[in-house]
């Protein structure tokens, strides 16, 4: 998960550096792997997996082919999700081999635990669903782990492993609100790392940062009881929570974990490791995002190297730290290196992930924004259509990734004269926003500033101003009087007052 990033105006034109905000969708890695917690070990079943890849290639056109007739009759909410589980279903395709061994290894997990849990079912039907399982189809498997979570209300524990493993089917298949519910269940009645982790990862994934916070917060908690401060799991929590505290905007919380999640892997792991190489990236966006160029920039390279060095550079994780290092060039108006590392991402991104996977969007809107940045609007336009385009199939239209790439396609509609198409942007980006992540967030205080600048524009200074003051006590609140953005905001609206025709 890495930053979208957005353009602030100054004064009459949107030129200044971009501002990034760490949420799911940007910079920042937000679920590092963890070891789960050591249970009795599952039996070891006989991996006999009866379908080919041919086959399960067939299954997800089949899928998405449904998914696509269910979303005709969708709206609000079942619009978003259908979108969402399109979009993931497509990025199974681009890369299907890659997700045919994940779903063979899913498969032989789950019949694992089938068979262990399952004892009190009867044979036969435990039969049909291992041979089901093992032809690639889950439904008898779900069946019966529902059958084991009613039968066993007393017994907490299996009704939350179960519970867990109906959550596992709905995320395999793209059922992220079921997920959800199933993961929370487990947590709920059996309060451990994994179950909590999990589900706050999902929390996290459909932008209910409320539950995600809360989850958070007993992950922490129980990784401290169960495997102690020094472990890479506690380790993992620090992180997780951190990345809700920066994407809910409290960006001094934030802070702290991250470094403190920084030294745990350098402990855990050293500093060769892909996962150390994630806490750097983590901690630099943060620092980007409050403004510490400086501080962030040797951090980036750092983790670009280890991305080097542990993963190579054709994979796709070279290819996002390519991309945010881009960013933190372009925010120190270095604009020709950051363009180069941003189309070499591009390529990297559309060869590993393809052109409907999200961050492939991301590469196009960061794009984009830099063309904008340097006057190219008529080259940015296209690349911020097809992001939106990308994060609506993807995440949906209540996600806070769809409000900032709306603010940001009406920020270059605007630099072109469109003011009647850039105003009705801006305003569903500020109800997406408002809704997605409160008023308080600097995303808010961003789309605040670029109306009010619209409204400038168009000569409707009354409606105007009150923007520009919310604005402004938006980014005071959040980043502190210092921060460049809140710098941008303040000099918008001096010139503002300065300049607005008399009322007289």
């Amino acid at each position: 998960m890495f930053d979208w990033f957005f353009a602030l105006e100054q004064s009459n034109k949107v030129v200044i550096s971009l501002f990034t905000l760490g949420a799911a969708w940007g910079g920042v890695k937000i679920y590092a792997n963890s070891v789960k917690p050591k249970r009795s070990p599952l039996p070891e079943p006989t991996q006999i997996i009866r379908f080919t890849i041919d086959e399960y290639e067939s299954r997800i056109q089949a899928k998405i082919a449904t998914a696509l007739k269910e979303r005709d009759h969708a709206s609000g909410k079942d619009l978003d999700i259908k979108n969402a589980q399109i979009g993931e279903l497509k990025n199974d395709l681009v890369n299907i081999e890659q997700s045919f061994e994940k779903q063979k290894q899913f498969i032989t997990k789950l019949e694992a635990q089938l068979i262990r849990e399952g004892n009190t079912l009867g044979a036969d039907d435990l039969e049909k669903a291992t041979q089901a399982l093992e032809a690639g189809d889950t439904s008898l498997a779900e069946s019966l782990f529902q059958q084991i979570k009613d039968s066993n209300a007393l017994n907490i524990q299996a009704s939350a492993r179960a519970s867990f493993a109906l959550g596992e089917i709905a995320e395999e298949e793209v059922r992220w609100q079921e997920a959800f519910a199933h993961y929370r269940e487990a947590a709920r009645l059996h309060s451990i790392f994994e179950h909590l982790n999990t589900a706050q990862r999902l929390a996290h994934r459909i932008a209910d940062f409320p539950e995600a916070e809360s989850l958070a917060k007993a992950a922490l908690r129980a990784a401290e009881q169960e495997f102690g401060t020094d472990s890479s799991q506690y380790g993992s929590a620090q992180n997780n929570f951190a990345s809700v505290l920066q994407a809910t905007g409290r960006y001094e919380q934030a802070e702290p974990l991250y470094r403190q999640a920084l030294e745990n892997a350098r402990a855990a792991h050293g500093e060769n490791h892909s996962g150390f190489g994630v806490r750097l990236n983590n901690l630099a966006e943060l620092l980007k995002a409050t403004g510490r160029y400086g501080e962030a920039e040797p951090l980036y390279w750092q983790a670009l190297e280890n991305a080097r060095e542990a993963l190579g550079e054709e994979h796709p994780d070279f290819g996002i730290c390519l991309n945010n290092l881009a960013g933190l060039l372009e925010a120190t108006e270095r604009f020709a290196e950051a363009e180069s590392l941003y189309r070499q991402a591009l390529e990297i991104v559309r060869g590993t992930l393809g052109e409907d996977h999200i961050e492939f969007g991301r590469c196009l809107n960061n794009l984009a924004g830099l063309l904008h940045a340097t006057g190219r609007h008529n080259e940015a336009e296209p690349f911020y259509q097809q992001a939106l385009a990308i994060v609506f199939e993807v995440l949906g239209s209540d996600h806070p990734t769809y409000g900032m790439t709306l603010n940001n396609l009406a920020e270059v509609l605007q630099a072109s004269g469109l003011y009647g198409k850039a105003g009705p942007l801006y305003r569903q980006a500020l109800e997406n926003t408002r809704a997605a992540l409160g008023e308080d967030h600097p995303q808010f205080g961003i789309t605040l500033n670029n109306l009010a600048g619209l409204l400038k524009a168009t000569g409707r200074f009354e409606e105007a101003e009150p923007l520009y003051r919310q604005a402004v006590e938006v980014f005071e609140k959040a980043l502190g009087p210092d921060h460049p953005n809140t710098q941008t905001v303040k000099a918008n609206f001096e010139s503002f007052l300065a300049n607005r025709p008399s009322s007289d």
